[in-house]
């Protein structure tokens, strides 16, 4: 059966990685913003989903009324930050489950069939384990690049392409949650700078902090970024 959806992300638009794309490819972020749109239309639509070879620029550039050589500049700046690798959207597997149309009804059944027989033959505290470490999986899964970029942003200043390449670098190397935890800190401590953050980061690496609950062993505070509420420890 065809699959007549695709799946986006809240701030997509305006993700503030277009911003990087527009400053390597000379092309306005809006621009940007709308080739990626159209990519991920035309991926959805592939045999093969999430591939984008064949993406016919000219034909997008007669209906959107930019120009060819703009969408080819774009194109090429995302193969080169490889959102595009050998032909295909890099974020696509993850971001599309093959079968999303009925997984969520079997994750529930399945949570739903381990609280009732952890009701009956287990004590209460493994039930509240269970809960924790979902709370944990959600809270990780709101925080994207985005919600860094626009932390680093807002709080410590302003995000060139090549302070975005090395927060992504960060990101890789440290996860999100702790680069986010990392920015905070910062924050808090009049210490507006990515070498900063950078060396926070090292210091709980060496220390084996490397996820969001090793992290936050202090005080709990809860930050708003872009409207989206996120609890955050202070180490």
């Amino acid at each position: 059966m065809s699959i007549s959806w695709w799946r986006s992300w809240h701030g997509a638009p305006t993700d503030l990685k277009w911003q990087v794309i527009s400053a390597r490819s000379g092309v306005k972020a809006g621009i940007v913003s709308a080739v990626a749109w159209a990519l991920m239309d035309y991926a959805s639509q592939h045999n093969e989903r999430g591939t984008v070879d064949g993406f016919d620029t000219e034909m997008y550039s007669v209906y959107s009324g930019f120009e060819q050589i703009e969408i080819e500049a774009v194109i090429k700046t995302m193969i080169d930050k490889k959102i595009i690798v050998d032909g295909k959207l890099t974020a696509w597997s993850k971001r599309q489950p093959v079968r999303e149309d009925d997984s969520y009804d079997r994750v529930r059944k399945h949570r739903a069939m381990k609280r009732n027989v952890t009701h009956g033959n287990a004590p209460d505290k493994d039930k509240d384990k269970d809960k924790d470490k979902d709370k944990d999986k959600d809270k990780e899964e709101e925080i994207t690049a985005a919600t860094i970029f626009t932390a680093y942003q807002n709080n410590i200043g302003q995000l060139s392409s090549v302070i975005a390449e090395k927060i992504e670098a960060d990101i890789q190397e440290y996860s999100l949650p702790c680069v986010l935890e990392a920015i905070q800190k910062a924050t808090i401590q009049e210490k507006r700078s990515l070498a900063y953050i950078q060396g926070i980061l090292k210091g709980w690496k060496r220390d084996g902090k490397n996820s969001l609950k090793s992290v936050a062993t202090g005080n709990k505070k809860t930050i708003k970024i872009d409207g989206q509420e996120i609890e955050v420890g202070m180490p």
